[in-house]
């Protein structure tokens, strides 16, 4: 019988502690509060989700919270398959590079 992969993000964060940090040119800001999903069930899912908090300049300031598309932010689903981010959020840019280095190399 295989082992279920263990979730690693499915805990409810505040935004002051969010899993991950995803920063776009233009004011946008993503913050990953939970997954629902384990890395594996979230590449293979197209509906997967994240809880999100999201500022932009459409929120003037303040910060929408709620369910994402893992796929419709940015670099989200790099950033919960990079196993280094455990007690650090990562950025857009970090979290990319480090998927790319993990696919060359093998």
């Amino acid at each position: 019988m295989a082992t279920k992969a263990k979730n690693i993000w499915g805990k409810s964060r505040p935004k002051s502690n969010p899993y991950a940090v995803l920063v776009m040119n233009g004011g946008w800001e993503w913050r990953i509060l939970k997954a629902y999903k384990s890395a594996d069930a979230t590449r293979a899912d197209p509906h997967a989700r994240f809880f999100c908090a999201v500022q932009s300049p459409l929120t003037h300031g303040g910060w929408d919270f709620g369910d994402c598309y893992a796929k419709d932010v940015p670099g989200g689903v790099a950033a919960f398959l990079d196993d280094t981010h455990a007690a650090n959020p990562v950025s857009l840019f970090a979290a990319i590079e480090r998927a790319y280095e993990r696919t060359a190399g093998k």
